[in-house]
């Protein structure tokens, strides 16, 4: 026999109460999960501000660029494309590209084409109107300075009205 009973066998386990679980992880997964609703809105919000201020704004400004660049190179096929429909139903290509050539041997080519950034501008919805300055240069350069509307036609923007100071049309 063994001096000490309780030796020969284990002490039974004490019962333990169920353990608690870090609630660490969870406030983990809250913090990065606002974060990722922020940073998303923004996303969102910088796209609508950008759908509704500045991608008109350089929409119409590129049809704009466009023109200008038509008009420089007698290129009045690419000019007359950046018209409207409605411009267009006005006037056509022929004519237009006539008239251009008549200011050309009258006034000289257009030597410079572009929008007055000091000159008033003005956005309302789908119109924009902007100040153009255009110089022609004959033997004596001549400048010229009027309005010029873009407007959205279908899906792109579109010349629908030019000043009848400026000579391109």
């Amino acid at each position: 026999p063994s001096p000490n009973p309780s030796s020969a066998y284990p002490a039974p386990p004490v019962a333990q109460g169920p353990k608690k679980r870090s609630r660490w992880p969870l406030w983990v997964g809250l913090i990065v999960g606002i974060v990722l609703v922020i940073v998303l809105a923004c996303c969102g919000g910088s796209y609508a501000l950008y759908q509704t201020t500045l991608a008109p704004a350089v929409g119409s400004g590129t049809t704009v660029a466009t023109f200008c660049v038509g008009e420089e190179s007698q290129n009045y096929t690419s000019a007359y494309g950046e018209l409207s429909h409605n411009l267009q139903s006005q006037i056509s290509l022929a004519t237009f590209t006539t008239d251009n050539q008549q200011f050309d041997s009258t006034k000289g080519p257009v030597t410079n084409c572009q929008v007055n950034s000091r000159g008033a501008s003005s956005a309302s919805g789908s119109r924009y109107t902007f100040t153009l300055d255009v110089t022609r240069d004959s033997t004596n350069s001549s400048n010229y300075s009027g309005s010029i509307t873009v407007i959205k036609d279908g899906n792109n923007w579109r010349i629908d009205q030019i000043d009848p100071a400026l000579p391109v049309t």
